[in-house]
């Protein structure tokens, strides 16, 4: 397995777990983050560096227990990499959700510099140049 799959791996767990100091370290300093997830969300938004992307996943985890399961993993071109995630958030009253989210996470330095979000998976494999 690749070094950036490793990567993104640690990176949902910390999130998993609301670990969110441990999530952010895998993030560039200039990271670029387009979510694929409304709510209170503006995903029309770009959410920059590594602050903006703490409070986006304070955002995201705030009244509900994160569950991220990574379903297919796959490098695309050079320092991209497509994750196929499923989803399964529990809020704080118990209703529990479910959906699939497809995300390119694109490399710099070793680190994600760019997060772009997708709600229907294939469209993130057609945006990565995968069939």
């Amino acid at each position: 397995m690749s070094q950036k799959i490793e990567t993104l791996r640690a990176f949902v767990e910390a999130f998993n777990r609301k670990d969110l100091d441990d999530a952010v370290r895998f993030l560039h300093p200039d990271v670029e983050i387009y979510p694929a997830i409304g709510g209170e969300l503006d995903v029309s938004h770009r959410y920059r560096g590594r602050n903006e992307g703490r409070q986006l996943f304070e955002t995201i985890t705030d009244g509900v227990e994160p569950h991220v399961e990574i379903e297919d993993a796959i490098e695309a071109e050079e320092g991209q990499v497509l994750l196929v995630e499923h989803w399964s958030p529990r809020s704080s009253q118990g209703v529990e959700t479910s959906f699939e989210l497809g995300t390119i996470y694109t490399f710099q330095d070793g680190l994600v510099v760019r997060l772009e979000g997708f709600r229907d998976p294939a469209k993130a494999r057609a945006a990565a140049g995968l069939t």
